[in-house]
């Protein structure tokens, strides 16, 4: 992921102009030795700031949440949760 995004970097011509990168905390985004963001900033040369999007932690604790309350689904997406998130606009 990282050198597919340096490659579009580098190709749209904005090594100098890149500050920050925006990115889902899984951990082959976040890990310290092979992560993309420290494979990206190996690849440019510097560091940048982190911006880790936190859209989903909110759908994880609604889960636990109706885990505990209604006990655990096998449902790929569990209709009481989905329904709750997108009433609040998490969806």
């Amino acid at each position: 992921m990282a050198h597919a995004a340096h490659s579009a970097i580098q190709e749209w011509r904005l090594e100098n102009l890149v500050r920050a990168m925006c990115f889902d905390m899984t951990s082959s985004n976040t890990g310290l030795l092979a992560g993309a963001c420290v494979i990206l900033e190996q690849l440019i040369g510097r560091p940048l700031l982190h911006l880790g999007c936190r859209h989903h932690v909110l759908e994880l604790v609604l889960a636990a949440a109706f885990g505990v309350r209604m006990g655990p689904s096998k449902a790929p997406g569990n209709p009481s949760v989905q329904a709750v998130a997108w009433t609040v606009g998490i969806n």
